[in-house]
């Protein structure tokens, strides 16, 4: 499996790196401000998607 994301124990400057690199401009406060709204719309968004099983081989 390939690794996608530094180790933030072991790896701690990295992981933060990455996370300011994921974060661009944006500023931090306001997307974890804004993380539980976008969350609860993704899930109303996928409805009732979420209770159903994937299919063989689609993951």
């Amino acid at each position: 499996m390939a690794k996608t994301s530094p180790d933030p124990v072991t790896e701690g400057r990295a992981y933060q790196r990455q996370l300011l690199t994921l974060l661009g401009n944006d500023d931090p406060a306001t997307v974890q401000q804004s993380t539980e709204a976008a969350l609860r719309s993704v899930l109303k968004d996928a409805g009732s998607d979420l209770r159903r099983r994937p299919a063989a081989g689609e993951w």
